[in-house]
């Protein structure tokens, strides 16, 4: 019979236990143990356990495993939370109104030639006129002159005004006599003005001409392809 390991008290049985799991580990015999498990005898009287090839008769044999029975499955883990949707973004403000913007606009027009031969500084002759109501407008105009003379050295010098009555805008245009047909000799030119008006009241806008100087015999001067164009806005600043 092998030596007993006398116990008197629960302290000395787990020591014991504790000994024969790190005999057990590192490869010792324990007395009919093998396939992963640990025998040992225990004494019938005081419970001390003792490692024999066969225990004494009325002592009991006690085998356990080494490694432990897997425990049961861990509980499922929780779902994370769902992120938050972001928040919209406000709408922009409305941008402000542009200075000087278009609110309608008028025109006149007279294509066929206005002979201004006798036009004067003081009585220009009238190709086009447009009455336009209170408010702020920028008006332009534009006409071509033409002159014919019977001398080859003779020049033309024409003046348009473009007036409200209380503004005016001027263009001069002037040229030498060119050779033409049937013995003539002529010259044309195209001159542009443009005003700004504000006002209280209706205002009437023309467009005239008339010749300020000429040289040579049997000359005429007229003007064709007038257009008067008035755009209304809503400042003239």
């Amino acid at each position: 019979m092998g030596r007993f390991l006398q116990r008197r008290s629960a302290p000395a049985i787990v020591l014991a236990m504790l000994a024969l799991v790190a005999l057990a580990a590192g490869g010792a015999y324990a007395a009919g143990g093998g396939g992963g498990t640990i025998t040992v005898c225990v004494h019938k009287k005081g419970g001390a356990l003792y490692k024999a090839k066969k225990c004494a008769k009325h002592d009991s044999k006690l085998t356990w495993n080494i490694q432990g029975l897997p425990g049961a499955p861990g509980k499922n883990g929780t779902n994370g939370l769902n992120g938050t949707n972001g928040v919209n973004g406000t709408n922009g403000t409305n941008g402000t109104n542009g200075t000087n913007g278009a609110v309608a606009g008028f025109s006149a027009t007279h294509y066929t030639n206005i002979d201004i031969t006798s036009g004067t500084q003081s009585s220009p002759i009238t190709l086009v006129t447009k009455q336009l109501p209170a408010g702020s407008f920028i008006v332009s105009a534009k006409t071509t002159l033409s002159a014919i003379s019977t001398s080859s050295s003779g020049y033309i010098n024409d003046q348009c005004n473009l007036s409200d009555g209380v503004g005016v805008d001027t263009s001069q245009w002037n040229s030498p006599f060119t050779p033409e047909i049937f013995s003539t000799f002529g010259a044309s030119g195209t001159v542009s003005m443009e005003l700004a008006i504000t006002a209280a009241s209706p205002r009437t806008v023309t467009l005239s001409c008339y010749p300020v100087a000429t040289s040579g015999a049997g000359f005429a001067t007229g003007a064709a392809y007038s257009a008067l164009t008035a755009v209304q806005t809503s400042n003239n600043s």
